[in-house]
């Protein structure tokens, strides 16, 4: 009869994954080949397009580090920062029409970002039209901004009066344009 030797192996396979902890250091750009970039498109099949500092758009490959179990804290999607690797040992796809490639280095979060920035002073307006706005976000398919747009007080005086009048259409004059409530 066989021996059990603690089961089925089971903490054997759970230490298999394990990894070390996340240090805690802010990994800059050292070499000449390295620049900053931000994700404008993921593409799929391990590839995004990414703008650099520079402005030039690139290939970006994604290395297995950064896809299946190592991705957990380093999901890509557009407007994240990224640290890119240019590929100088290949020709330049420009001539042909295709983008230049490079590699993912490291990805940054919020947080890294705000430090990055105040660290490495380079033109970060670049990333501007790359960033989606942080103050919009999406509520139940409604746009919700930040305290500064905030609905004005006489409109919704306008709104209410309309209401407890038992008009059941309303309509309100914004900036010289009627504007129909039920409509929107």
């Amino acid at each position: 009869m066989v021996k059990n030797f603690g089961g089925c192996k089971q903490k054997k396979q759970g230490r298999k994954f394990l990894t070390a902890p996340r240090s805690n250091k802010l990994r800059l750009a050292e070499e000449d080949e390295e620049m900053y970039g931000c994700v404008s498109k993921m593409l799929g099949n391990g590839m995004a397009h990414v703008t650099g500092i520079d402005g030039t758009q690139r290939l970006l490959i994604i290395r297995n580090k950064f896809r299946g179990r190592g991705k957990r804290d380093n999901t890509l999607r557009p407007g994240t920062i990224v640290l890119i690797g240019n590929r100088d040992w290949e020709t330049s796809g420009a001539a042909a029409g295709k983008l230049d490639k490079c590699d993912l280095l490291e990805v940054y979060n919020d947080s890294e970002y705000t430090k990055l920035k105040d660290k490495v002073l380079l033109n970060w307006n670049v990333f501007k039209s790359v960033i989606p706005d942080h103050n919009a976000t999406m509520v139940d398919d409604e746009v919700s901004f930040g305290v500064e747009d905030e609905p004005d007080e006489t409109i919704i005086k306008e709104i209410h009066a309309e209401m407890e009048s038992g008009q059941n259409h309303i309509s309100l004059m914004i900036d010289d344009e009627l504007v129909d409530v039920d409509d929107i």
